[in-house]
This record gives structure tokens, C-alpha cells and sequence, in this order.
């Protein structure tokens, strides 16, 4: 029983950490403007110049409360340790089918 503590113990570090990043669940709902349209449609975020969308999640909060990652030459802006995992590891996913953006933040 005793060599299982160490496993245990990584274990329940490692989801206290997920509790504690606070990475959401993406939004799949949100619309896009139409090419025609001159106002925002219902539902349509607008991104401030001082924010950004997180590739993997979509979730919208601003650069300063971001983690920066560079990418050939491009920031990208995520918005938890968790979602930099992913992005590094299949950087291409999310640079080309990024997450429609939200700014619900829902917790897992």
C-alpha cells in the first residue's frame, strides 16, 4: 500500500492544479456577421484591441491576464497553463480551427 502514496498523491496534485488554473469549456453557440452586415449580429463578440481569444478554449479576457506563447514568429494568447499543453502540442489544430470566441467562463 505504501508505494501507491507517491501515484496518489501526483494524482490529487495534479487536479487540485486543474481546480486552481481554472481552464473553461469552449462555447460552441457563438454566430459571425454576415459580410453585408454593418452592426454586430446577436451574439457576435467584439474583440477590444487590448484582448484577445484564446485558440483552444475561444474564451476572451484581456492580454495582461493572458499567458503569451510564440509560435513561428506570432504571439498567441492562452487563457490558462492548461490550454498552453495543448496549444504546444498541436499548435497547427488551433492556429487553423480556432475556437469560436466567448466570454462565458465556465469551469470543467
Amino acid at each position: 500500500m505504501k508505494k501507491y502514496i507517491p501515484i496518489i498523491l501526483v494524482i490529487a496534485a495534479f487536479g487540485i492544479s486543474l481546480l486552481i488554473m481554472g481552464c473553461r469549456t469552449p462555447q460552441q453557440t457563438t454566430t459571425t456577421p454576415t459580410a453585408t452586415s454593418t452592426a454586430p449580429a446577436a451574439g457576435t463578440i467584439t474583440i477590444g484591441p487590448d484582448e484577445a481569444s484564446c485558440p483552444v478554449l475561444g474564451t476572451v479576457m484581456k492580454k495582461a491576464n493572458m499567458i503569451p506563447v510564440q509560435h513561428n514568429g506570432k504571439t498567441y494568447y492562452l487563457c490558462c497553463r492548461a490550454c498552453v499543453g495543448q496549444f504546444k502540442a498541436n499548435p497547427e489544430k488551433y492556429i487553423s480551427h480556432p475556437a469560436p470566441p466567448t466570454r462565458e467562463m465556465k469551469m470543467n
